[in-house]
């Protein structure tokens, strides 16, 4: 029959094998630590493992440059277009303009061809274009279409002064067709309106050369020239995009130098035997081994107490047989036990007594109560699984302090044919048993013999 066990049993019982269970971990973390870096030791002492360990560093290595690589390239566009930014935010005249208020310059002229294609020509004072089509097209097509010419540019960078890029000019003018398909209209926006007037008078004299070197001379009459102040959104979504362009390229530029920091600090290394790698090696095996081995005593602690066929405790007795305790005698060496007072408040227990004197006369007054109200000098028979001289010395003791009943003593009443004839001759029985010796089959055959015999047992002293 297995024993029962409660919570606080197990609880009680671990504590009292915390030194064992202790034990029994450090050597099983030891002897696994000490097995795991033996493994790991032969593990890179062995040459094939040297050559893959050789072969795969070689490809982190070259996997890690072509990152590295990858990311400064990456780094370098970013800084380019970020400089590209900052010089057309700096030297940008249209990037500095008012856009609610920008001065504006246009001088509106028209042309007209002097000749036909094939050379042919009219007299002075004839509306030409009618008459040469053709040619008037062509001319108005050289106007329009040589605004990106160097000699334009030249003629920009004497006005201003300063050598400022192709690119930021051409956001400065514009020339259009305007009432008639001769008639065309330059505009320059520039910081001020006189640098935009020079701006439009040096513009309309280049494109007026470059038209008389491709196709002769022609008739070219200006008609207007006006100073505006306009309003002009294109100025204040490009400054708009600048600015955000080169807030998220400073984001990306930060961004770009943690990563190319943190690979710099990250160069692989080869991989070889450290000391941290014996480390983790012997706390990982070892915490292991000491859980395992820490598990495996207390699963072997448990069974053992579940089925152990000891009487462990005064509640294996009451549990088991329902029988009184009449007395436990005092262990002559008491087991200390680290955690001994927390055990003490958890065991809900019968205590022994502080002297065996004491147990004899607690005993001795447990079966007076019994005995109350029955025949004078009643036979008591005191046997047990215990030595016959223990029975012999607990019976005398016993006896001394009940004179009103007669106490005899017998070894085992199951193998012992005296005591089982002392036993049909006695009216009660008392049980004497060791805790931690005496077996509960043997306690288990008894009973059952002396309920044969209907004897009635008063209870039960621990030794």
């Amino acid at each position: 029959m297995r024993k029962e066990m409660t919570f606080t049993d197990l609880l009680v019982l671990l504590l009292k094998k915390f030194n064992a269970i202790l034990i029994v971990a450090i050597v099983a973390g030891i002897v696994l630590g000490g097995s795991g870096i033996a493994l790991l030791v032969a593990h890179y002492s062995n040459a094939e493992t040297k050559a893959e360990l050789q072969e795969k560093f070689k490809d982190e290595q070259e996997r890690y440059w072509n990152q590295l690589e990858i990311e400064r390239q990456k780094l370098q566009v970013i800084e380019n277009r970020k400089a590209l930014l900052d010089d057309y935010a700096e030297n940008s005249i249209f990037y500095s303009l008012n856009s609610t208020a920008v001065d504006q310059y246009e001088i509106v002229f028209s042309v007209n061809a002097l000749n036909e294609p094939d050379g042919s020509s009219l007299n002075a004072g004839t509306q030409f274009f009618y008459f040469y089509p053709a040619a008037t097209n062509q001319l108005v097509a050289v106007y329009m279409t040589s605004l990106r010419r160097d000699q334009v540019y030249d003629e920009f960078r004497k006005v201003l002064g300063k050598d400022l890029k192709s690119e930021y000019i051409d956001e400065l003018i514009s020339v259009d067709t305007v009432s008639a398909p001769n008639v065309l209209c330059a505009r320059v926006k520039a910081g001020d309106s006189a640098t935009a007037q020079a701006l439009a008078e040096a513009l309309v004299k280049s494109l007026n050369q470059i038209a008389t070197d491709a196709c002769g001379a022609h008739e070219f009459n200006i008609l207007s020239s006006q100073a505006l102040t306009v309003s002009d959104n294109t100025i204040r979504d490009k400054q708009n995009g600048v600015l955000s362009e080169q807030t998220t390229l400073l984001d990306q530029i930060k961004s770009e130098n943690e990563v190319i920091k943190n690979l710099e600090k990250n160069t692989p290394e080869p991989e070889v035997l450290s000391i941290s790698k014996l480390a983790r090696r012997l706390i990982l095996w070892g915490g292991l081994g000491g859980v395992l081995g820490a598990g495996a005593t207390i699963l072997i602690v448990i069974l053992a107490y579940l089925f152990s066929n000891r009487v462990g405790s005064p509640e294996d007795i009451t549990r088991r047989y329902n029988l009184e305790i009449l007395g436990i005698m005092p262990e002559t060496n008491p087991k200390k036990y680290l955690f001994g007072k927390l055990i003490e408040s958890l065991e809900d227990r019968a205590k022994p007594a502080s002297s065996r004197k004491d147990g004899i006369r607690l005993a001795a007054e447990g079966i007076k109560l019994f005995l109350s109200g029955e025949k004078d000098k009643p036979a008591i028979l005191l046997t047990g699984s215990v030595g016959a001289d223990e029975l012999t010395s607990l019976g005398a003791d016993l006896g001394d302090c009940l004179p009103a009943a007669a106490v005899q003593t017998g070894s085992d009443c199951v193998v012992n044919a005296d005591t089982l004839e002392k036993l049909q001759s006695s009216d009660f029985v008392v049980l004497a048993e060791k805790l931690g010796t005496s077996k509960l089959s043997d306690i288990d055959r008894q009973v059952l013999k002396i309920e044969k015999v209907d004897r009635k047992i008063i209870g039960i002293i621990l030794l």
